[in-house]
């Protein structure tokens, strides 16, 4: 975890010296959501194949490293005044915090079955999942807003003063968590683990949402 903690220390210092991410809001909440796919997810991928950690055992490491930027970003009100930390803290719980669950679970998945470059195939979902919702709803829809199983969500222009926080993006966020559950099972199930009952369950639920 030592590569972990470094990568999350460099990304707290990096977002001190930026204007708007320097503060603990849905900015900076999202760009650690981003980068916290791949730290976390390549992290656990290792750990998975090396069969050091049970998946809760994975999931309960990753969340705490990456209370480190939150740290930091709770620091920097000391040269960048932050007037709606309690926001700042929802944010990241809704960001990072669960991001970090889908990232495990993707690593728990591709770790179940015989895959030559499952770090690869890891951020290549990444990447996708990142590039196509927003391609989708900001180029086919008239709004200023998205939503991401990745990074969150963008919740408006930058230079709004006050960003909406709308009902959707907790059901887009919970909608996450039931992704998360889906293929953490489908890691389970490769691993002989659970019945592919348990799978159609999540995904009929995961239907239920979209109906």
């Amino acid at each position: 975890m030592k590569r972990v903690s470094a990568a999350y220390v460099a990304l707290g210092l990096t977002l001190w010296f930026v204007p708007l991410l320097n503060v603990l809001q849905a900015e900076s909440a999202a760009v650690v959501a981003f980068v916290s796919f791949f730290v976390a997810g390549w992290s656990a991928t290792d750990h998975f194949r090396a069969g050091r950690r049970s998946f809760w055992g994975e999931l309960g490491r990753q969340e705490g490293a990456v209370l480190i930027p939150l740290g930091m970003l709770l620091i920097s009100p000391l040269w960048a005044p932050n007037c709606t930390l309690g926001q700042g803290l929802l944010f990241y719980a809704l960001f990072p915090g669960i991001t970090v669950v889908l990232a495990v679970a993707v690593a728990y998945a591709l770790t179940g079955v015989t895959l030559s470059r499952p770090r690869l195939i890891l951020g290549g979902v990444g990447l996708v999942i990142s590039v196509v919702g927003p391609v989708f709803d900001l180029g086919a829809h008239p709004q200023f807003y998205t939503y991401n199983h990745v990074f969150g969500g963008v919740l408006g222009p930058i230079y709004d003063e006050q960003l909406a926080v709308r009902t959707g993006l907790f059901a887009f966020r919970g909608l996450t968590l039931l992704w998360a559950a889906v293929v953490a099972l489908l890691g389970a199930y490769f691993r002989g683990r659970t019945s592919q009952w348990a799978i159609w369950t999540g995904l009929v639920a995961i239907g239920a949402v979209y109906w």
